[in-house]
């Protein structure tokens, strides 16, 4: 009977840690909902303040985006025949589908906004972060003042936040669960085949998508499976465009003709890695060739050149390109967070390919993985094109602050766990 009396106290005290345990998630998840949402609702009335002073920036670049737009829904077809422009990215033809206008194309950035928050929040329970943490990157990049200029413009520099965190998040499984769930590829390939149409910056996803290949690559039908579910909704969009540039213009241009400009405004005999006054570009179809002899005749000039963008990439913005003042200290705090997070974590990858083989990681470390992909990526791109602009890190942001705040849950574990071994040794020397 004692027996009996103490295996249902047991119980009823497993039952009732149990449901605490399930009422204090269900709190927190609550909580970060309605943190997101009211992120989103401060986004909504900066948009409705900005209409109230005036006619909001397009931010730079965007009146040509709009117009463009503008064009192209005037145009007969699809092709968008009256906007013959093949030098532009065309971001300008997925503004055009939300009406391109500013309501329209606010909604499709608040949209694409929300979305990268509850990327954020996936990554962050995918790699085991604690509530407060989870929090602290979700308001980090949710109150991240560019964030609030950026929802606004006719840019893509935010667009392409939410394709960069929706693949890391897509692709985070192990590899039980990437060989059984064919909806990851489906909506991986959905995503990053738009955000690589809206700007080739966005290839980047493709590395995600290879290490997932290389977890399942055993499993010889589930990797054929991927494939073509996946390569098909990647390139169809890039090939519809390069087919409507060959008949609207007779080339073969997957996005646009700007690559040779972006890698010569980088690679030049007056660059510096930061844009300043450039001598005048050379035609559109001859800047490339210009560019790459230039870093063959000056390699070690243009080595320099890699390096110094390399570095800027992680600088802190100055004051006139990021907003108010008082807030650059975001800025001081999530970077050097965010890149200490970097190297801690890829020197962590590492070491468990070493212990344990890619098959065999948890669908956190292929979380950690795809972050550190799509950063470093993102990173090096543009140090090879363009000049560095504080703008061009946006998009890398969100990943960016994730590794930050894993970082920080790092060194709690590690805290946590030595704190019961000092409890020990201290009984220990008192008994």
């Amino acid at each position: 009977m004692r027996v009996a009396m103490e295996s249902l106290n047991v119980k009823i005290i497993h039952s009732m840690h149990t449901a605490e345990q399930n009422s204090s998630a269900t709190r927190q998840k609550f909580f970060e909902y309605a943190l997101i949402t009211g992120i989103c609702i401060l986004h909504i009335l900066y948009f409705l303040l900005s209409i109230r002073r005036g006619e909001p920036s397009l931010g730079v670049d965007g009146e040509v985006y709009r117009d463009l737009a503008q064009a192209y829904r005037a145009s007969e077809s699809l092709f968008g025949e009256r906007a013959r422009n093949i030098f532009w990215t065309p971001w300008y033809v997925v503004l055009a589908a939300v009406g391109a206008h500013r309501v329209g194309v606010f909604i499709l950035q608040l949209t694409a906004f929300g979305l990268t928050l509850l990327a954020i929040r996936a990554l962050t329970r995918l790699l085991g972060m604690p509530p407060l943490l989870r929090i602290a990157a979700i308001a980090g990049y949710g109150l991240y003042w560019p964030t609030f200029d950026y929802v606004v413009f006719y840019q893509y520099e935010n667009f392409l936040g939410f394709v960069l965190a929706s693949t890391a998040v897509l692709f985070a499984a192990s590899r039980e669960e990437l060989e059984r769930s064919w909806w990851r590829w489906l909506a991986a390939g959905a995503v990053g085949g738009i955000g690589v149409f809206a700007h080739t910056k966005a290839a980047g996803v493709i590395w995600p998508a290879i290490l997932a290949m290389l977890i399942i690559a055993r499993a010889w039908r589930a990797l054929v499976r991927a494939l073509l579910v996946y390569v098909p909704l990647l390139v169809a969009p890039t090939l519809w465009w390069a087919w409507r540039n060959y008949k609207l213009f007779g080339k073969w241009v997957l996005g646009s003709t700007s690559i040779g400009y972006n890698l010569f405004v980088g690679f030049n005999s007056v660059a510096t890695g930061m844009y300043l006054p450039q001598p005048p570009p050379p035609p559109a179809d001859q800047a490339l060739g210009v560019a790459l002899r230039f870093i063959s005749v000056h390699p070690w000039r243009s080595l320099e050149l890699f390096v110094i963008k390399l570095i800027r990439f992680w600088e802190i913005s100055p004051t006139d390109q990021f907003g108010p003042t008082w807030l650059i200290w975001q800025e001081w705090i999530l970077m050097p967070l965010g890149l200490c997070g970097f190297v801690y974590a890829f020197i962590y990858l590492l070491r468990r390919i070493r212990e344990v083989g890619l098959q065999n990681w948890s669908s956190g470390e292929v979380a950690l993985a795809n972050c550190i992909l799509l950063v470093a990526y993102y990173v090096l791109f543009h140090a090879v094109f363009y000049n560095t602009l504080p703008r061009f890190r946006l998009p890398a942001m969100p990943l960016i602050i994730v590794l930050g705040m894993w970082l920080l849950s790092c060194a709690e574990w590690r805290r946590s766990e030595k704190q019961p071994k000092a409890r020990e040794t201290s009984q220990r020397t008192e008994s």
